[in-house]
Formats: structure tokens, C-alpha cells, sequence
């Protein structure tokens, strides 16, 4: 079953990506990236968020090498990877809130199409990818200035 984002279409066995369009500014639009990917069985689909906060790099850089080395031929079901939620904020290097309207993006979920920026971000990764998603991972880390050592786990497995 094919597989559709912000106009974009990724049929069985294949990867799709694109930049969906939240809104526009004075100097550029807002655009959210995705990659998505649809294996050839039928499955689940796994979204997996990154950079709601934009400075937590480790879970950016963690999405950016699974899709690089993701062999879709092999997967039961879809993964929508959206590798930063808060491209305003991950442009600017601004830590915690959207540098435009001051919000933190991880407290308005499901989003306002009609509010200030972080809100419209927001509505838009709601309705095109989470919505479409049987389970979400909202991956998270330390942004600038935060100490995470004390809770982050690591588990060694067999496989």
C-alpha cells in the first residue's frame, strides 16, 4: 500500500523524501524535512521525531545514519523519520523555544494551523506524520547548556 506525505507518494519497497511547507516568513519559508520509507510487507508504522528541541543533536545525528544505511527492501511496514521538527530554531542555533515566537515546540502538540509559528509547526507534523503513525518515538537528548549523563541508559544486547 502506497504511502502518501504532503503530496508526495512512496509506494511498496521504496524511500521518499521531501520538505513539507508550514509556512512562510519574510526572508524564506518554513519547511519541515521527512524521509520515508515503505517496505514491501505489510507492518506498522513507526514515526520517529527528532530536534523538537533543535540544539538535541544526538537524535538528528542518530536518524541521519538510519537513513543512510536503511535497506528498505528488507522492512515489514513504513517509517516516516522526520530528523528536525524545529528548523527554525535548529537554523538560528537557539536552544529550548523557537527563537520567533519564544515557545518551546514539545508543549503544543497537536498544533493550531492558524497560530504562531511553533503551533503551525506543530499542526502540520500532526496531520501528515504522526497521524498516520501506529506508534511515535519523540526522540530526545541534551540541548545546549543541559547535563545528561545522569539520564541517559545504554543496554547491551546479544543481537
Amino acid at each position: 500500500m502506497s504511502l502518501s506525505i504532503g503530496g508526495v507518494e512512496v509506494p511498496p519497497c521504496s524511500r521518499g523524501s521531501g520538505y513539507l511547507r508550514v509556512s512562510e516568513a519574510s526572508t524564506h519559508e518554513v519547511r519541515v524535512p521527512w524521509v520515508a520509507f515503505n517496505g514491501p510487507f505489510p507492518g506498522p508504522t513507526l514515526c520517529v521525531l527528532g530536534g523538537v528541541h533543535s540544539l538535541e543533536c544526538t537524535p538528528i545525528e542518530g536518524m541521519m545514519r538510519i537513513i543512510e544505511e536503511l535497506d528498505v527492501s528488507t522492512m515489514m511496514g513504513r517509517l516516516i523519520i522526520v530528523p528536525v521538527v524545529n528548523t527554525t530554531g535548529f537554523n538560528a542555533r537557539t536552544p529550548y523555544e523557537n527563537p520567533w515566537d519564544h515557545l518551546n515546540q514539545n508543549k503544543f502538540w497537536p498544533g493550531d494551523a492558524q497560530g504562531p509559528l511553533t503551533k503551525r509547526v506543530a499542526h502540520a507534523v500532526w496531520t501528515e506524520f504522526l497521524s498516520k503513525a501506529d506508534a511515535v518515538v519523540d526522540a530526545h537528548s541534551a540541548d545546549l547548556g543541559e547535563d545528561a549523563t545522569r539520564s541517559v541508559f545504554i543496554f547491551k544486547t546479544d543481537d
